[in-house]
């Protein structure tokens, strides 16, 4: 499908679609249609894009809900710029230039080359700063104070192997259950070395009462074996999902 027909039609199903139709398509293969399928009126109102890069998914979930407060989290200064430019204009979209992680501080981010692989994991192995860039790390739960946010209807995190440390950072939000749907990205079997294991992510997150909703967005091994090497997990409160969802 050509890219700018894309998400004229993704719009139009997702809202056009009945409700009664909506339940027929399979588990995990549009999180959009997903929540369609649970409740069609569902209208999140702050949405939080951790490693926004240069605006993909904020730019795609304003489609659909374009009444939501986005807050866009990207730490290297070329993407950021970017993000800021493809948002530029739009009133609810705020983009902030830090990552999120366990702790305040500062970290280095190493650079690559496709801005989607950058990451403070890969920096951490490096003894040298070659590549590498310094930022500014805050926490789920600082900025949520600071700005007086009581619930996240949505949390993605989308951190190149550092999301554990960002939802360690959100402890106190997930104590209470102020976060509705959490996606984020982990590894599939024990050969990733990059990503988060899926295991760690689920086991951190039922914690605070947290279930799997949905596997989304599924990738095989790019080197051949017939293996599951990543995908994009989203996780649901128990509060959601015995009440907002009926």
């Amino acid at each position: 499908m050509p890219n700018l027909l894309r998400p004229i039609v993704e719009r139009c199903v997702y809202q056009l679609m009945p409700k009664r139709l909506t339940r027929y398509v399979p588990q995990g293969l549009d999180l959009l249609l997903d929540i369609a399928k649970q409740n069609i009126e569902y209208q999140p109102t702050v949405v939080f894009d951790v490693g926004a890069n240069i605006g993909q998914t904020v730019l795609k979930w304003r489609r659909y809900f374009p009444k939501a407060q986005y807050h866009c989290f990207e730490p290297v200064t070329d993407s950021f710029d970017a993000l800021n430019a493809a948002t530029s204009g739009m009133q609810n979209v705020t983009c902030h230039r830090f990552a999120l992680g366990a702790s305040v501080g500062t970290e280095r981010i190493q650079i690559h080359s496709k801005s989607t692989m950058n990451s403070i994991v890969d920096a951490r192995s490096l003894s040298v700063a070659n590549q590498c860039e310094v930022i500014h790390v805050d926490m789920v739960d600082n900025f949520c104070n600071s700005l007086k946010i009581e619930r996240i209807d949505v949390l993605k995190i989308d951190t190149e192997g550092f999301d554990l440390e960002v939802l360690k950072g959100a402890a106190g939000m997930l104590k209470s259950q102020s976060v509705d749907l959490i996606q984020c990205e982990a590894g599939m079997n024990l050969f990733n070395e990059r990503h988060v294991p899926f295991t760690d992510v689920a086991n951190f997150l039922q914690n605070f009462g947290y279930s799997l909703f949905g596997i989304y967005e599924q990738q095989l091994e790019w080197s051949g074996p017939q293996r599951l090497r990543f995908a994009n997990p989203v996780f649901i409160s128990e509060k959601m999902a015995v009440s907002r969802f009926k």
